[in-house]
């Protein structure tokens, strides 16, 4: 049995799925958009519970600190299983800004200050650190076919899936950290990976200190070289 949540966005996953002959149940989940039962090793019954977002929800919960803040901490506290399904096409156009394929009118920048390597690193670091298994699908018929191919998969006995359950090693998770304001401005930045920022967030007492930071003081940061304190610096200047 599928459990959906009816309300905004997940709302729309219900006919389709059920087009495809899918159980549903609708009924208000306190974390995710999608919820079920798993066949875990040795027939252990798992929870596994699905988060569905737009590429705009996504970048704007980082931003806002939903995601992290809430959303993905309540979704590893309540399931043993998480996924992060995220909906529409993307690339970094020149400037390493976002973009998105929207339908026949192409290609269009996505109004947000979040660089496209910065989106990846935070995708990485869900997926390695926290053992989130992030999905991307290219319309709504995509999602809701992904979302049926993965409740298909887990509804088969564990072990009949092969070899593959042999390799497997369980993913490590950590303890997700609320961005606070400095770290939320500082991901922004030009090459400032999800792993820097509790060193910058020690090194900065507030914004206007980070803001008005120089090379040299940049430099301080650990992880961050001479070409990255550079590119922060101007980025700041051009702001």
């Amino acid at each position: 049995m599928l459990t959906v949540d009816p309300r905004e966005g997940s709302q729309n996953l219900i006919e389709p799925l059920s087009t495809m002959g899918l159980p549903i149940k609708r009924e208000k989940l306190e974390y995710g958009d999608v919820a079920f039962a798993a066949r875990g090793p040795n027939d252990e019954v798992l929870g596994v519970g699905i988060e569905y977002k737009s590429v705009s929800d996504l970048l704007q919960s980082w931003h806002d600190g939903r995601l992290l803040g809430h959303q993905m901490p309540g979704m590893l506290n309540s399931y043993s299983l998480v996924y992060l399904l995220v909906e529409g096409v993307i690339s970094a156009d020149t400037d390493d800004r976002i973009r998105i394929l929207d339908g026949r009118r192409g290609w269009k920048p996505v109004r947000s200050e979040t660089r496209y390597t910065n989106l990846i690193g935070w995708l990485e670091t869900l997926q390695s650190l926290y053992g989130v298994r992030v999905l991307m699908s290219a319309n709504l018929l995509t999602t809701c076919v992904q979302v049926a191919s993965t409740y298909k998969w887990w509804q088969k006995p564990y072990e009949s899936h092969g070899t593959a359950v042999t390799i497997h090693t369980p993913q490590l998770r950590r303890d997700l950290i609320v961005p606070t304001r400095i770290m939320k401005v500082a991901a922004t930045f030009p090459g400032v990976g999800t792993e820097k920022l509790l060193d910058i967030e020690d090194k900065f007492g507030s914004i206007r200190e980070m803001v008005n930071a120089d090379v040299t003081k940049w430099r301080t940061v650990d992880g961050v070289g001479k070409k990255t304190a550079e590119a922060i610096v101007t980025y700041v200047e051009e702001k």
